[in-house]
């Protein structure tokens, strides 16, 4: 049976690079790797619904998320049956951080809101081999008139501030994180591909 690993992260983490990288690195090691990731081409077939919702439509936004990663398990596990690694850009982590944003507000406090939304994406989760969250803590640097430029993305995007802190939240609570891995986000694409490599090969024992 394959591994899973999941890549997780917000928005400019990198993690769409990192996983494409660690695909690379582990078919150069001789594995069979399927790169996936979320929302999937099924998603898209909804595309119309979504582009009639509202912000306040979060729960049919959340459901339609749940339909695409119920179909999205299916090719899941196939190719862990088929392949030594499936590796996702984005899971179910990433549906509690970024739907939860707008949730939350309505719940009377924090636990209740992590219980309900832990319950609610368990029915469509896969407990993976491996999650990988990215660290990246909303500072990149842009290049410009070849100077670089440090960007503070959080005084930028609120959103995705507070998309962080639910993250990071999930995780200190252990939720969809029990075979989880931090791995710093404000480096090189080179030095988080070592530092994820490094654990992927201790803890599936790969030579």
């Amino acid at each position: 049976m394959g591994k899973f690993i999941v890549i997780e992260g917000i928005d400019r983490s990198g993690k769409s690079t990192l996983a494409r990288n660690i695909a690379i690195d582990l078919q150069n090691r001789g594995k069979s790797v399927i790169l996936t990731h979320e929302p999937t081409s099924y998603f898209d077939s909804g595309l119309d619904i979504l582009s009639k919702l509202k912000r306040e439509d979060y729960m049919i936004l959340l459901a339609m998320f749940i339909r695409d990663r119920i179909e999205h398990n299916k090719y899941i596990l196939k190719s862990m049956t088929e392949d030594d690694f499936v590796i996702c850009d984005r899971y179910s982590l990433s549906s509690l951080a970024y739907q939860g944003v707008f949730l939350k507000e309505h719940f009377k406090d924090q636990d209740q809101f992590y219980r309900w939304i832990e319950n609610v994406l368990s029915i469509s989760h896969i407990e993976p081999d491996l999650t990988i969250f990215i660290d990246f803590n909303g500072k990149s640097f842009r290049q410009g008139n070849g100077e670089k430029r440090e960007l503070e993305i959080f005084e930028e995007n609120e959103y995705l501030k507070d998309v962080y802190n639910i993250y990071t939240e999930a995780i200190k609570r252990g939720i969809f994180f029990n075979q989880g891995r931090i791995i710093g986000g404000n480096g090189s694409k080179e030095e988080m591909l070592n530092e994820a490599i490094k654990e992927i090969l201790q803890i599936f024992h790969i030579q």
